[in-house]
């Protein structure tokens, strides 16, 4: 059994559907990266749908499309951001 930390999760410990999968998935053994991974993307998934004013229990597969969209685009961002300003501190680096 896989101790969960519920404080990291306070959109889904609300739901008690939500709340009582993840706690099946410690009870299975799951190991806690696997549980903390599932419960990060419940989280997520239920604070997208929170700021879309839809019901999870309603949301279609566009609606799970434009979620995967929106997280790649902020992953690109993040690489992007990154690659800058690496870009620019090797520059300094060979520069000086």
């Amino acid at each position: 059994m896989t101790d969960i930390r519920w404080e990291r999760y306070p959109l889904l410990t609300q739901r008690k559907h939500t709340r009582t999968w993840l706690q099946i998935q410690g009870n299975l053994g799951l190991a806690s990266n696997t549980i903390e991974a599932y419960g990060r993307a419940l989280e997520n998934y239920l604070r997208f749908c929170q700021n879309q004013s839809i019901a999870p229990e309603a949301a279609g597969l566009l609606m799970v499309i434009f979620l995967m969209t929106s997280a790649f685009s902020r992953c690109l961002t993040v690489v992007r951001d990154v690659t800058l300003f690496l870009i620019r501190k090797r520059s300094r680096f060979l520069v000086t």
